[in-house]
This record gives structure tokens, C-alpha cells and sequence, in this order.
């Protein structure tokens, strides 16, 4: 019996070794980086990586065959440093492709032009393992980051981790730059897109009242957040605020709720009322709360002036819900704007709902068109044959402001300190002021008017 007591000791402490071991490499793969073992992509293969020599290749070769842009005759020694541009997008039809034939693009028109290698991944381990490993390259200088939200937060940490610039193109709910001291948004936040519309609403428009529906998640919240911020900001308040589920049909009760709010009729409002009573619409469409749109019964101003003491009325979505919401109201009370973040920028729902959206205004982080037409853009669309969509003219304008920032060599540590204080840049779809900061502070407002979008700024 002691012997047995003795081998089971023995293997009891074998076995934890083996298990220190395994939580130590484990450890290592996640703290010190997967640069000790195989960089493996989908399916085992190697990284996907494209130079920018090579891509220029085949562009050239596209441009025999009749490119409306013909190569540049100058030639200028490449700027000191590789730029990596990493995508990670995990959903179907992503945006990969466009961002990077754009983004490769500018990067062939850039004096000096900047080697390049392109690097994508489907998932957020993925880019941990790829980022980790690049990071640690000596001849990296900026990282350019496109994808997921998911993916972005590794990104962000690892720069931290490695000291390593990264310009963050995509935009998500809040700002990653609270994560890394070295990472930049080229476009601004939600929230940052929210906050400039409150104060816009408030300070330009003079509304004087505000209300807030928005879903309740993660980025519902920091829209609220930065719109209640910017209203503030301008001198106003947000008077009523409600949230609704995110994956919620229709939102006719909560519509009714932040018109009925008693505050709001207190100061002589006007609700949203429905045709039928809810005992009405439980007998004809058998529920209680649906069936039906919401309705003012005054009669609307001229949405081209805008009356004093109106409301703005800010309601966040997510793009799926532009047709189902919108159609759930009729006619908004007189007096209310219609506020909206920019999954509103869907022009076939705008078109369709013209009586509530007519007017409109919308906070977005790029124009969906481009404000003016250059060579790099008709260069672009030549060797393309087509227009570009916003993704591209995302690609295009990064690529643009990459190549002038690397057209003086930089080392990382002063690419970090230069990014933020880069006079304002304005692109074909994007204005770029960081203002001595690391987050893009300029959004882009449009006001639907005519069925059309017009950026007011």
C-alpha cells in the first residue's frame, strides 16, 4: 500500500508539472506573442501577404490593357520603414477587397511611394498571432488596422505591448485609443459622431429641447452617451431618454412612450397617437401593440425652416432597422427634427419614407459620395471601371494621407508623436483634424433635403 501511495505521489506530481507546462506555454502564446510557434493562417497555410512591388506588377500590367491612369514617369527613392495593412473582417461580403485595391492604389500614386505588404485574417486570434509577429519586425513602422471590433481590441494592446504606431481605419462605439498610447482613429467614434451632432442640434439648429431613443447595447449606449455630451455641451439638455431591445420588431410602444413623456406633455406636446385603440389592433392583427403606424394629428411645418423652441428627436438604429422603424411612424409632431446616427445612409429607405425622414439630419464619419473629384479618385475609378463605393474612397483617402506622412522617414516613436499634430487633411470623403490628439475629431453631418443628402459639414 505504501508503494501504491508512492506512485500516486509521484504521478500526481508528474501530472502537475505537465499541466504548469502546458498553462506556461499557453501563457507565453498570449502574453509574449505566437511568434515561437508556426504563423499560421486558415487552414494551416501561411500568412497571406502581399507586397506592395507585386501588387504594383499586376496593377501595371491592368493598366497595358487600358487604364484611364497612366503610371507616373517620376521616380523617387521609397520612404524609410514598411507599412503594414492588416484587415480582419469575420462576416460575409466584407469590405477587404475594396479597402485594399483602393488603399494599394494610393500607395502606388504616393511620392515617395511606401513599401507595403498586405496581410488579412478571419478571425480575431488570427490577427493576434499575424499582429504579434509584425510587430516584432524591426523594419515596421505603422501598422494600418481595417476590421472588426473584436480583432481591434488585440491590435490595440499589442501596440501598447511592441511600441508600435497603428492607424485604426474602421470605426466602432468608442475610441481604442484609451487602449494604446500608439494607436490613432482615422475615423471618429459613435460616440464622437453623436456628440457633434448633439451640439450641432443645439448650436446651430437652436433646438431647444432634445429626445433619445436607442437600443440597449454596447454602442445604443455610447451613442446616448455622446449625444447627451454634445447637447450639454451646446448649452442644452436631453429631457427624455429611452432605451428599446435591439432585436425588437417594432418599437411602436417605446415611439409612444418618449412622446407621452409627462414632462414633455406638460409643456402642451403633442403625443403620437395610433388610428385604432390597442383592444382594436389585438382583434385585427392579434397583438395588442403592433399592426399599425404612430401619428401626430398637427399638421407638420415646411421641414425647410425650422421653428423656434423645436425638439430634436435623435433615434439610434442599426442599419437592418431603417425600414422597420421608419415605417412605424407616419408623421412626427410639428415643431420635431429628426435626428439619426449614420446607419440612416440607406437612400432607397430615405427615398420610400420621405413624410418622417424628409429633412432629416445625420451624423456619419465619411460623406457615401465623394465631396470632389481628383486625379487620384478618376485614376482610380479608370482602372477599376466603375465608381467607387465608400469603402474604396475609405482606402483611398488612407492611402493618400499615409503616403504623405511617410514621405519625410520617420522612426515609430516619432510617427506617434507626428500622427496627432498632421495639419488638417481633406480627402474625398474624409476631413482628418486630430487636433493633437489620436481620435479623427471631424464628422461629417448631411441634411436630407429633396430626397438628397447634403453635407452641411
Amino acid at each position: 500500500m505504501w508503494i501504491n501511495h508512492e506512485i500516486w505521489r509521484k504521478a500526481l506530481r508528474w501530472n502537475r508539472s505537465i499541466m504548469r507546462a502546458i498553462l506556461t506555454l499557453f501563457m507565453m502564446v498570449l502574453v509574449m506573442g505566437c511568434h515561437t510557434l508556426p504563423l499560421l493562417g486558415r487552414g494551416g497555410q501561411p500568412p497571406r501577404e502581399t507586397s506592395s512591388e507585386q501588387t504594383a506588377q499586376a496593377a501595371a500590367s491592368e493598366s497595358e490593357a487600358g487604364s484611364a491612369a497612366p503610371p507616373k514617369t517620376q521616380s523617387a527613392p521609397a520612404a524609410a520603414g514598411k507599412v503594414i495593412l492588416l484587415i480582419s473582417f469575420s462576416w460575409s461580403n466584407d469590405p477587404a477587397e475594396d479597402i485594399q485595391k483602393s488603399f494599394t492604389y494610393a500607395s502606388r500614386q504616393a511620392f515617395p511611394p511606401f513599401t507595403m505588404d498586405v496581410v488579412r485574417r478571419g478571425s480575431a486570434l488570427e490577427t493576434a498571432v499575424a499582429c504579434d509577429s509584425l510587430m516584432q519586425q524591426n523594419d515596421v513602422r505603422l501598422v494600418i488596422y481595417a476590421g472588426d471590433e473584436g480583432a481591434a481590441a488585440g491590435v490595440a494592446l499589442l501596440s501598447a505591448k511592441h511600441r508600435v504606431p497603428v492607424l485604426k481605419l474602421t470605426s466602432d462605439a468608442r475610441s481604442f485609443a484609451e487602449l494604446s498610447p500608439y494607436l490613432c482613429e482615422f475615423l471618429p467614434s459613435a460616440k464622437r459622431q453623436a456628440e457633434v451632432l448633439g451640439d450641432y442640434a443645439v448650436r446651430d439648429l437652436r433646438l431647444a429641447q432634445m429626445m433619445n431613443l436607442y437600443p440597449l447595447d454596447a454602442r445604443g449606449a455610447a451613442l446616448a452617451e455622446g449625444f447627451r455630451q454634445g447637447v450639454e455641451k451646446a448649452g442644452g439638455a436631453v429631457e427624455v431618454a429611452k432605451t428599446y431591445p435591439p432585436e425588437a420588431p417594432n418599437i411602436r410602444v417605446e415611439l409612444a412612450a418618449v412622446f407621452s413623456d409627462e414632462n414633455r406633455l406638460k409643456q402642451g406636446k403633442t403625443p403620437l397617437k395610433a388610428a385604432l385603440t390597442p383592444q382594436e389592433r389585438a382583434e385585427a392583427f392579434g397583438d395588442a401593440k403592433g399592426g399599425e403606424v404612430l401619428f401626430s394629428d398637427e399638421e407638420g411645418d415646411s421641414l425647410s425652416e425650422i421653428p423656434l423652441q423645436g425638439e430634436g428627436f435623435f433615434l439610434a438604429l442599426s442599419p437592418d432597422k431603417v425600414e422597420p422603424y421608419s415605417t412605424q411612424l407616419s408623421l412626427l409632431p410639428k415643431g420635431v427634427v429628426l435626428l439619426g446616427n449614420s446607419s440612416w445612409i440607406n437612400r432607397d429607405v430615405l427615398a420610400r419614407q420621405q413624410m418622417i425622414t424628409e429633412g432629416m439630419y445625420i451624423s456619419s464619419p465619411l460623406l457615401p459620395q465623394p465631396a470632389e473629384r481628383d486625379d487620384l479618385l478618376s485614376g482610380y475609378e479608370g482602372e477599376k471601371g466603375s465608381q467607387a463605393n465608400e469603402w474604396e474612397l475609405l482606402g483611398l483617402d488612407a492611402g493618400d494621407f499615409v503616403g504623405r506622412l511617410m514621405a519625410v522617414p520617420k522612426g515609430r516613436q516619432e510617427l506617434i508623436k507626428a500622427i496627432p499634430q498632421v495639419p488638417q487633411f481633406s480627402g474625398r470623403a474624409i476631413i482628418v483634424d486630430f487636433g493633437g490628439g489620436r481620435e479623427n475629431r471631424m464628422v461629417r453631418l448631411l441634411h436630407l433635403t429633396n430626397g438628397e443628402l447634403a453635407p452641411v459639414r
